[in-house]
């Protein structure tokens, strides 16, 4: 491939991706594609039919020596980090058949004419596919293909992410653009596209001792990971799954160990990580939100905009760009995360554990009791018809994905919460988060996974398989709180006393999900509300930035005209899916534009 211009980029947090096309006949590039997705740091390189781009400062990434390019930068499976060897053997293995690489995963292969990628059998990496009329079409933007020629909006994918803040299977928020499936592979050759999606079979593997096997299996991931990394930092929280992982390192280890913490508003998560960071002699440092009061309206915009782009529409963007702005402040480094712990601690279960099977009622009232009350759009924010008929379609996908598992309602709620949950919310982030640094998620090896989903549920309910894990790592720790919550120890193993503090936590949780339901009120994302602030004064500002959504039908018109001329505050949530919705849209005019165009 050609070499072509680059410009520097000295900002992180951009909208970041590539595209590669593969073209036939008389098919043309749109001249204004560029414009319409709306980024900068462009890079174009072609042979023959081929083209591929990279934008948002990803200007070497199309000239390595192997033809090889990889999201993150540097994978690993849970022994040892890959090379160039391991990751073109990858990419052309069967599916099923291929070492087990730590998601998210994907590697894109450029030989000749002819493009490749393939992605982690979680399917956590997010890579989108698109087959036009006369061209091929991959990419890491869904956004980008839907704007190579026009695709409408997938209304059932905009009734599913008003109401669970994220998206189910391969759909994206645009019409004939497909998220590619676990473990699956595209090629891009004379204009067309093939797709393999024989998903491996998730791992279930049954122990005797299962809190003993999988402590060992966290050992022996973080020993060789810090060997190999002596330089990454462990996201340290008030919580049990970042807990579990510190005591998986062992305590030689953890002397000038680096762990990091998002300080939240009306959390102890700071205060318990400098805790345990003291008594364990390791460097801790905090990220604030504090950069958000700093933002001007329009600035909050732009930021929220980016941020709705880098996952394409389909998770919050309020927490993300929060989150963002707060990790701007830190240095990059190798990240351990506990993301994944959810799959072990029966995340969604509420009552009795039985053998009852599926059904639409059990999976409505779930919905509604817990799906629902954080990041579902205000209902009066909503076109009444688009609002009655967006409960009942996104009832109706959770439902048959649920029935899809072919498990009872408690095993199947576990499948629902990692092939779905897990998979599209926590992996659409953790793609746009791997063209940053480098995140690992030791819960989320496939022999972790195996050993958890093979736990009965009545023995994950109340979390009590996770504690059980971390007093067999370390006892110790087990003993120390947790925020807002008693100590592990207690969930671990239960006794009358213990049982007595556990029903009073869980009593508040089901009190304050019980006022949410009544008072139809959600949970935003920490730094949510200040965003919102000023992403409202933004639109009320320029209120024809909203001319791109007035006409699709899912807005109340009466809504988008008392938001714009009422200085009321508006709910996070309700920004968000404004903020998803012009994402989804072509680059927005500015005032200056929007008048010359008339």
């Amino acid at each position: 491939m050609s070499k072509a211009k680059r410009v520097k980029i000295d900002t992180h947090y951009k909208h970041r991706g590539v595209a590669v096309i593969s073209s036939r006949g008389d098919w043309r590039l749109p001249a204004t594609w560029t414009s319409a997705v709306g980024t900068d740091s462009w890079l174009e390189a072609r042979q023959g039919d081929l083209i591929a781009f990279a934008w948002g400062g990803l200007s070497n990434i199309l000239h390595t020596t192997s033809g090889v390019l990889t999201f993150p930068a540097d994978p690993r499976t849970p022994n040892c980090d890959l090379g160039p060897l391991e990751i073109t053997e990858f990419i052309s293995g069967e599916v099923g058949h291929r070492l087990p690489v730590l998601p998210p995963f994907e590697a894109l292969l450029i030989e000749s004419s002819r493009a490749k990628v393939a992605v982690d059998d979680m399917g956590f990496a997010h890579h989108y596919v698109r087959q036009l009329g006369g061209a091929a079409a991959m990419s890491t933007s869904a956004r980008a293909l839907a704007l190579l020629e026009t695709a409408a909006l997938c209304y059932p994918a905009v009734a599913v992410q008003s109401l669970l803040g994220w998206q189910l299977g391969e759909r994206t928020m645009f019409a004939d653009v497909k998220k590619l499936p676990p473990g699956g592979s595209a090629t891009a050759e004379g204009g067309r596209l093939s797709i393999s999606d024989d998903r491996s079979t998730l791992p279930e593997s049954p122990h005797q001792n299962p809190a003993r096997a999988a402590a060992a299996v966290l050992r022996d991931f973080l020993i060789r990971y810090l060997e190999d990394h002596p330089d990454a930092e462990l996201q340290l929280t008030g919580g049990l799954d970042s807990r579990i992982l510190l005591a998986a390192i062992p305590p030689s280890m953890r002397r000038n160990l680096r762990v990091m913490t998002l300080t939240v508003s009306g959390s102890e998560d700071t205060a318990i990580a400098a805790e345990l960071a003291a008594r364990y002699g390791m460097e801790h440092r905090t990220a604030t939100f504090d950069a958000i009061a700093a933002l001007s309206p329009a600035e909050a915009f732009h930021t929220c905009l980016t941020a709705a782009r880098r996952v394409d529409c389909a998770a919050d963007p309020l927490a993300l760009a929060a989150v963002d702005l707060a990790e701007l402040s830190l240095e990059p480094r190798p990240r351990i995360a506990g993301l994944g712990g959810e799959v072990a601690r029966g995340f969604y279960y509420f009552g009795t554990v039985t053998n009852a099977p599926v059904s639409r009622a059990r999976v409505a009232q779930l919905a509604r009791w817990r799906m629902f009350t954080n990041e579902a759009a205000p209902t009066e924010m909503l076109d009444p018809a688009f609002a009655d008929w967006a409960r009942e379609s996104a009832i109706d996908d959770i439902h048959s994905q649920f029935v899809a598992t072919g498990l009872p309602w408690f095993p199947a709620m576990d499948d629902f919460y990692l092939v779905q949950r897990m998979h599209r919310w926590a992996g659409v982030l953790a793609s746009a988060n791997a063209m940053e640094r480098s995140i690992v998620n030791p819960m989320l090896d496939r022999q972790f996974l195996g050993i958890s989903r093979a736990v009965h549920p009545r023995d994950k309910k109340n979390a009590k398989f996770l504690s059980q894990i971390l007093m067999e790592l370390d006892p110790e720790l087990a003993l120390i709180r947790l925020d807002a919550r008693p100590a592990p120890i207690n969930y671990a193993e239960p006794t009358l006393r213990s049982r007595l503090a556990l029903a009073r936590a869980t009593g508040i949780k089901i009190n304050r999900k019980l006022w949410q339901r009544i008072r139809e009120t959600h949970r935003p994302p920490e730094g949510g509300e200040a965003l919102a602030a000023l992403v409202s004064a933004h639109l009320r500002d320029q209120p024809h930035l909203l001319e791109a959504i007035d006409q699709l039908g899912v807005i109340s018109q009466s809504w988008l005209d008392a938001m714009v001329s009422d200085t009321a505050t508006v709910e996070p949530s309700a920004i968000a899916l404004l903020i998803n919705l012009l994402a989804a849209q072509p680059e927005p005019l500015t005032r200056q534009q929007a008048r010359a165009a008339v």
